[in-house]
């Protein structure tokens, strides 16, 4: 029973955000990628979903973090 909003290309984006955002109600932002897509940032396991990759420097991060920070781990590509 929750409303759902699909963008499947990039001349739907701007008509279909502005829907979501304007909603009243819960509702879901389906975006469609092609397979080969590259999204970023993203998300790294075991951090805070502000620590990101790509990595910012650890001193702006630290301004930018609501809690402590962890140590940071090389992750392999």
């Amino acid at each position: 029973g929750i409303t759902t909003y699909t963008i499947s290309n990039q001349s739907e984006m701007e008509a279909t955000v502005n829907k979501f955002i304007s909603s009243e109600h819960p509702a879901f932002l389906v975006v469609k990628l092609e397979k080969n897509t590259c999204v970023n940032p993203k998300l790294v396991v075991n951090r805070p979903i502000e620590d990101m990759s790509p990595d910012l420097d650890r001193d702006e991060l630290a301004k930018e973090m609501l809690i402590e920070m962890v140590e940071a781990v090389a992750v392999s590509k």
